[in-house]
């Protein structure tokens, strides 16, 4: 019986689309830092950026390392001599993501999903591939935050899917019997993966944002034409419902 399902985030229930690499975007973030103090040309700050990152993972080593982009933008500013608090780096990461973004939206079914599963009293947990700075502000803006009984992204763990550590860390500190629980995701690589390393069934949900001609032969169950209501269908059956 599964009393727990554990979702994905991005490209299971929020279709999203983020560009990084658009001129746009660095051009309008190096106006930023200027504005306080920070100087920097579009190009230096797009390579000091990635320089950073890269650093940073290189630090944290493992095979999935996940780092906090809040140390990439607090050291952008310090190499200016510009001591930000905790309040302008959280400032200038919404900014980065509002600027890189160009859609935010829940799929369809996705709160008839929701509430079908709190009305069947089944707890909803997340794991999600995500920065905490970015992610949290875009829960609360499509109104999920409130449906989720326990939160886990990946910046906070150091680790990201398929690392079953991140995983691992969820169900400890939620409390959760893998047993009844069950992923759900539109990554075979990521999502099935991480279950498949932590002996957990699993639910492959093909959506828009998933590998063109992509399944998940490992998978317990696969979705292949993105119907999220599916999903109940599946745990009223396993669940005797």
């Amino acid at each position: 019986m599964y009393r727990n399902v554990l979702f994905d985030l991005y490209g299971t229930l929020i279709d999203i689309h983020t560009d990084e690499k658009k001129r746009y975007l660095w051009q309008n973030m190096s106006e930023f830092f200027r504005a306080y103090g920070a100087y920097y040309t579009p190009a230096s700050l797009k390579h000091a950026y990635l320089t950073y990152v890269s650093q940073l993972e290189a630090q944290l080593g493992g095979p999935y390392p996940e780092i906090q982009l809040e140390l990439v933008f607090l050291q952008l500013y310090l190499d200016k001599g510009i001591h930000a608090d905790s309040a302008l780096i959280q400032h200038t990461g919404t900014m980065f993501r509002t600027i890189s973004r160009s859609r935010l939206e829940l799929y369809p079914d996705v709160l008839d999903l929701l509430n079908g599963l709190k009305e069947r009293g089944i707890g909803i947990y997340l794991l999600s591939n995500a920065q905490h700075m970015f992610t949290d502000q875009e829960m609360q803006m499509t109104g999920l935050h409130p449906f989720f009984d326990g939160i886990s992204y990946s910046s906070d763990a150091g680790c990201r899917k398929p690392d079953p550590t991140f995983m691992e860390l969820l169900l400890k500190n939620y409390g959760l019997d893998k047993k009844e629980c069950i992923m759900i995701g539109n990554e075979a690589a990521s999502d099935v993966a991480v279950a498949d390393a932590c002996g957990m069934d699993s639910i492959y949900l093909h959506t828009n944002l998933s590998p063109a001609g992509e399944t998940a032969p490992t998978a317990t169950w696969q979705i292949l034409d993105g119907s999220h209501l599916e999903i109940l269908q599946i745990l009223d059956k396993v669940n005797g419902a």
